[in-house]
């Protein structure tokens, strides 16, 4: 397997958290279970095949995607093939990051895997044409690096500077963040803050924290398989075991006990066939 992992310098940095480069994955299961993690993906195909989105129930094929798409934030787990056979680029935003590249509410994305063509037009198609002709993957990410410093339009509003601080407190404290203090420290009454944070991100505010709790949770579980769960709901931020057993259902599809049996490679994906 070839594996390149790239984080870009600045400015670019503030916006993409990394980007990565693999071809020749051979996994024994075809489809992963992804898991909500807050972020906005860019994904470019090197290969002819679709890669396909399969219902999570049936894993039955419901969209096939060609080429270059997107993947919105999401607030639910999606069914995506494991990554066999691939030759893909993979574009991560940092959490809400991604409003500056886009020419449309970020929230319009949510939930939504859409072919890039229908945001940028051609534009994604030169860009695989140009990076079809490369053999390096660095040569690759630099390529990807101009492609998005050109798409880029610098953040002006001051409500950004708001929605970004509101970001960074939910995802780096989400089990001691309470979303009336971040209001109180936004300035902003609850409502015009609720339309500013989905518009630039997504989703809610409460939405959000909810992922950034869950992913706590999963952070944790990487580490530690057996813990008590009483406890680990409550240091997550928690009101009770019951609320936590519910909110990791939603996103995971399964209870907390099952998913620590599980033998999980890659965090935020479940092998399920």
């Amino acid at each position: 397997m070839i594996f390149h992992f790239h984080v870009p310098v600045p400015p670019l940095n503030r916006y993409v958290a990394n980007m990565v480069y693999f071809e020749g994955f051979n996994p024994e299961h075809n489809v992963d279970r992804l898991l909500p993690d807050g972020h906005m993906e860019l994904l470019i195909d090197l290969t002819d095949t679709p890669k396909y989105i399969y219902d999570n129930e049936t894993l039955k094929e419901i969209q096939a995607c060609h080429h270059v798409w997107i993947s919105g934030l999401r607030t639910q787990y999606i069914s995506i093939p494991s990554g066999k056979d691939s030759r893909l680029l993979v574009v991560t935003f940092q959490r809400g990051q991604a409003f500056p590249f886009l020419p449309l509410p970020v929230q319009e994305l949510t939930n939504c895997v859409v072919d890039a063509d229908l945001i940028f037009g051609d534009l994604t198609h030169q860009l695989r044409e140009q990076l079809l002709g490369l053999n390096d993957a660095f040569q690759m990410f630099a390529c990807i690096e101009r492609f998005l410093m050109n798409q880029m339009c610098p953040p002006d509003d001051p409500t950004q500077a708001c929605v970004s601080f509101a970001v960074e407190q939910l995802s780096q404290n989400p089990s001691q963040m309470r979303l009336e203090t971040l209001s109180q420290k936004i300035g902003y009454s609850q409502k015009h803050f609720i339309h500013l944070f989905k518009k630039q991100v997504g989703v809610t505010p409460k939405q959000f924290l909810k992922i950034m709790r869950f992913q706590q949770v999963i952070r944790t579980l990487s580490q530690q398989k057996h813990l008590a769960w009483h406890q680990l709901a409550l240091d997550c931020g928690y009101f009770d075991q019951a609320h936590f057993i519910h909110d990791f259902k939603q996103f995971a599809g399964m209870t907390p006990s099952l998913y620590s049996e599980r033998e999980i490679f890659f965090e935020n994906y479940i092998p399920i066939g």
